[in-house]
């Protein structure tokens, strides 16, 4: 199922200086809580299909929240699409398919922060079209 192996603590941090180095990071305001919730930005990624030019999904945080069940800061998912191979483009507008996909609770199995803020489960069902394996979403 996971297309790509999930960030280490390692890489995440060289992404953060590579980010916070180049300026996509503000280091004034740059805020990342937990490696967890930037690895599951990047699980949430890897699930999604992608396309040649950019979309703008907005909610992507928020959606990224809800599916993990788990807070996520901006700069977490920036780090997250940065470290992500097939991923291209800057927050909110990534090469993401119109068609966004509810990744399988299963890549979130590894992940140990995953879930403990159950508070943001269930939002922004209504923006995904498909379920992980080829369902459509309800």
């Amino acid at each position: 199922m996971r297309n790509y192996p999930l960030p280490t603590d390692s890489r995440i941090e060289w992404a953060i200086a590579e980010l916070l180095a180049s300026g996509a990071l503000n280091p004034r305001y740059f805020y990342h809580e937990s490696h967890d919730s930037t690895r599951i930005a990047f699980a949430w990624f890897d699930a999604q299909k992608t396309v040649r030019a950019g979309n703008t999904c907005n909610p992507i945080k928020h959606m990224v929240e809800s599916w993990g069940c788990r807070y996520c800061s901006t700069d977490s998912v920036k780090l997250a699409a940065y470290l992500h191979p097939r991923i291209r483009g800057s927050y909110p507008t990534f090469n993401l398919s119109r068609r966004l996909v509810w990744p399988s609770p299963e890549r979130l199995a590894e992940i140990r922060e995953a879930g403990i803020h159950p508070g943001y489960a269930g939002k922004y069902l209504e923006d995904y079209r498909v379920q992980e394996g080829g369902c459509h979403a309800s």
